[in-house]
């Protein structure tokens, strides 16, 4: 009997050990949430000295770990001209040119072209406004992902592109283009942070606007998805608006993260966006988060978005845009602050202009905002 016994725990140490090398290095060929979580914390692709406890399952009121995400970066250049490089990029891709141009060859027959290197007399006859291009390319790195999960960022973030298109009119849209890579694994994403950041650090994700890189660490599939829109918005923002306020940039993607706004998309979608657990433990976070008020959070410092203030500052810039989100007042002033943001591309932000546009000016915007805080 106890022979038998010892067979049977030798066989299921052996599967297990077996489906643990899949998952981890064959391209996640099955995916087990918990399995993945343990696989992360023990990093089996770079030995390294003692690691913290991972909580499997955190308390619903549990704080997101905010500093798990690398800040954008510019280049000098790119600040000198005001011409992000996910813009660009863009441009290059669109290829449509702003303009129908004439020209009289030599038997003095008159053509016409949208292209002006097609004849170089050519001279601009009538102006046309130029369309709009958005572009997404999802590669990967160490592995393969499964292509559900190609399919449901590609759907989802082009439903936040279209919401930004509702906020925005039309003469001040800039071409986007997206490239996002998915790492397999820790070492993959290490190496991605060393190639295009000037540092390594506890993240799970960032976005080098320098290279228009975004990054993500693929751990489980919601942790990916939720961090691939993250820094995918951080990637809209700075070719629509270039470099915008802390507050601002990091708001709005922890905003079109958040199961609470995936939930809206749902009915869009033939993907699952969110699972019922995530979307009760943003419900506890929207209901419990901080109150600040409005200057306090449009003031803040680097070092307070870097210190103990850190997590705090990421709930109530989340929560001002979910603010301005529920009513239609405040989806006209986001849309005010969006239209300034982007006619101010190449200069330093100035919010006040357009929150002064709130129904009832910027001392209601404030009333507003804490009352609704303290709901």
């Amino acid at each position: 009997m106890e022979s038998r016994l010892s067979r049977y725990i030798v066989l299921v140490v052996l599967v297990c050990s077996i489906g643990i090398a899949v998952n981890h290095y064959k391209g996640k060929w099955f995916n087990v949430p918990v399995l993945d979580e343990l696989l992360a914390a023990l990093d089996l692709t770079k030995p390294e000295t003692a690691q913290p406890p991972v909580k499997l399952s955190p308390p619903v009121d549990r704080k997101p770990r905010y500093q798990e995400r690398h800040e954008n970066t510019l280049s000098a250049e790119q600040l000198a001209t005001c011409d992000t490089l996910t813009v660009t990029q863009a441009k290059a891709i669109q290829k449509r040119d702003k303009g129908i141009y004439s020209w009289t060859d030599e038997q003095g027959v008159t053509h016409f072209s949208d292209a002006a290197a097609a004849e170089q007399h050519s001279q601009l006859t009538h102006y046309k406004e130029p369309e709009y291009s958005f572009e997404l390319a999802i590669s990967t790195k160490g592995t393969s992902t499964p292509p559900f999960l190609r399919n449901k960022l590609t759907s989802a973030i082009k439903q936040i592109d279209a919401r930004y298109r509702q906020l925005l009119p039309k003469k001040v849209l800039q071409p986007i283009k997206i490239d996002l890579i998915l790492a397999s694994n820790k070492g993959v994403y290490k190496d991605l942070e060393r190639q295009y950041t000037n540092f390594v650090s506890a993240s799970q994700g960032f976005y080098s606007g320098q290279h228009n890189i975004a990054a993500v660490w693929y751990r489980t599939d919601e942790q990916a998805f939720s961090t691939a829109l993250h820094e995918s918005v951080h990637v809209m923002n700075a070719g629509q608006f270039g470099i915008t306020p802390r507050w601002f940039n990091e708001g709005l993607a922890e905003y079109f993260e958040s199961p609470l706004f995936l939930r809206t998309l749902a009915s869009n979608s033939q993907h699952l966006l969110y699972t019922p657990l995530a979307l009760k433990r943003a419900k506890e976070r929207y209901r419990h988060g901080v109150v600040m008020t409005l200057p306090a959070l449009l003031n803040a410092t680097a070092q307070q978005w870097s210190g103990s203030r850190r997590n705090d500052l990421y709930s109530a810039s989340h929560l001002f845009i979910s603010f301005l989100m529920s009513s239609y007042t405040g989806r006209q002033t986001l849309a005010a602050l969006f239209t300034d943001f982007s006619e101010q591309r190449c200069k330093t932000k100035q919010p006040i202009a357009a929150l002064e546009k709130y129904r009832g000016g910027y001392a209601k915007l404030q009333q507003d905002w804490l009352k609704w805080q303290k709901r």
